[in-house]
């Protein structure tokens, strides 16, 4: 299986066609969708020419931003999963094998079901806000904060971002 980071040097390498940086582009988006594949997709094309790479206008400067900003992201990700992890390490350490009810690693929390509607802003930016809002136990959207929820798929009305229950669970 190919890693994150032997996609993103795919992305990089500029002896490659713009077809295969596109494609690896894509191997890196499928190890790392915080959105969702197709929202993630969605959210590094915006502004981008990378949504019409189908007509032949995609360019290398956008591959690589794009990629960039999703590097960054995954740092912020990475980052809080080594908050947690440190934190149960010392809870157990302490006796506390079980952990709290809800308290897991929120490997979903910036899920968008509707690829079209997403948070707006910088992927790393959006990742931070929603980790110190999880990890302060803030209630509502993890992202805006928002209460406003789609009744079919209990998603954010304002960013699009799945809320869960108050116990760290998805409805």
């Amino acid at each position: 299986m190919t890693t994150f980071a032997a996609y993103a040097r795919r992305v990089r390498d500029p002896e490659r066609t713009i077809a295969e940086r596109w494609r690896a582009l894509g191997g890196c988006i499928a190890g790392f969708k915080p959105y969702g594949y197709t929202a993630t997709w969605h959210k590094l094309a915006d502004g981008r020419t990378l949504a019409t790479h189908r007509h032949g206008i995609t360019h290398a400067a956008d591959l690589l931003d794009a990629l960039d900003e999703l590097e960054a992201g995954r740092r912020v990700w990475q980052a809080a999963a080594g908050r947690y992890a440190a934190r149960r390490g010392r809870e157990k350490a302490a006796g506390l094998r079980v952990p709290r009810r809800g308290d897991t690693f929120p490997e979903g929390i910036a899920y968008c079901p509707d690829p079209a509607v997403h948070p707006a802003g910088p992927l790393p930016e959006v990742l931070t806000r929603i980790f110190a809002r999880h990890e302060l136990g803030r209630p509502g959207c993890p992202n805006c904060g928002g209460t406003a929820v789609t009744r079919r798929l209990r998603t954010c009305t304002t960013c699009g971002i799945v809320v869960e229950k108050g116990d760290g669970t998805s409805e």
